[in-house]
């Protein structure tokens, strides 16, 4: 077990000073962070400042998965909980806001960011993921 950091994703630079402080003063080991806040995703520019700070840190970012924002979840409606969260939608959720970070350059801007996926991450896999992003090393 390890201490990770909860940081709100929007709040831009109070995370990434709350992340340098949480590691240097506190001892904790990394951040955790859900999937999404609202209508917004992790690749925009407003988390920038906490992957910067994770990989000065050299501490990893744990997305927690959470269900699917409200304008996704119609595949899922009159199935229950169980489909629009772990059944399903959480290993969607986290590998739709993963691969727009991909592709949004997050990857290209911090090469030596660390992020934590658990066992959601397989249906990355089957994306079409650029040729520079070892996906199979960096997630595995």
């Amino acid at each position: 077990m390890i201490g990770l950091a909860t940081l709100a994703p929007m709040a831009r630079e109070e995370s990434a000073i709350e992340l340098e402080r949480a590691v240097t003063t506190l001892g904790f080991r990394g951040a955790n962070i859900h999937s999404h806040v609202g209508d917004s995703y992790l690749d925009d520019r407003a988390c920038w400042p906490i992957f910067e700070a994770a990989q000065r840190l050299n501490v990893p970012i744990n997305i927690h998965p959470i269900l699917p924002r409200a304008s996704m979840l119609g595949p899922y409606l009159g199935y229950g909980w169980t489909l629009a969260g772990p059944g399903l939608g959480f290993g969607h959720e986290v590998s739709v806001q993963v691969a727009r970070m991909i592709y949004a350059g997050v990857f290209d801007a911090y090469p030596d960011l660390q992020i934590m996926l658990g066992p959601l991450r397989r249906s990355l896999a089957v994306l079409d993921v650029p040729p520079r992003f070892p996906l199979h090393q960096a997630l595995y």
